[in-house]
């Protein structure tokens, strides 16, 4: 049952990697757009471009973790495959209990190893998915504090001596 739990639990972790992938993807290529608009202008804004595009660039390295998480893994699925019970690959012997006995510990350690191996990419590909999450957080927090001041430093000035805050004329 743990097997087939994990194997749901892959299954929702999947779909939502790609759903974050999504939103990344549709993140990036706006800011990708609007840097290439900011730079073709009639007046091009090249710092504000180069900003968008690293903001772009950034939103693509977190949805390249995203995706990694979904790329094909050997991930352990509950059963046991038939042919493993044919005569010729288990022979109970004369001692039929103590057969099936060893039988059913050979198929618990085999269960408890598939666990521990779903468990193992589980946990790595849920550290990308923080990752992934964690660059696209910094990268809008590091880009919208960057627009901010650079909107600031355009827009208003420190008129001297009294260190007065004043708006100035838009470019």
């Amino acid at each position: 049952m743990l097997l087939g739990a994990q194997l749901a639990i892959a299954t929702a972790a999947d779909q939502r990697a790609l759903s974050w992938a999504a939103l990344l993807i549709g993140g990036a290529t706006g800011a990708l757009g609007g840097g290439i608009a900011l730079l073709t202008q009639s007046r091009p804004d090249p710092l504000l471009a180069i900003l968008a595009i690293l903001f772009a660039a950034a939103l693509l390295a977190a949805c390249h973790l995203a995706i990694d998480t979904i790329s094909p893994t050997l991930f352990c699925v509950p059963g046991n495959r038939p042919s493993n019970w044919l005569p010729e690959e288990w022979d109970p012997g004369d001692d039929d209990v103590a057969a099936i006995a060893k039988a059913r510990a050979q198929q618990a350690e085999q269960i408890d190893e598939f666990i521990k191996r779903n468990d193992a990419v589980a946990t790595a590909n849920g550290a990308k998915m923080r990752r992934s999450i964690g660059i696209a957080f910094w990268a809008v927090v590091v880009a919208a504090a960057a627009l901010f001041a650079i909107l600031v430093s355009r827009h208003y000035t420190i008129r001297e001596p009294i260190s007065e805050i004043v708006r100035t004329d838009a470019h």
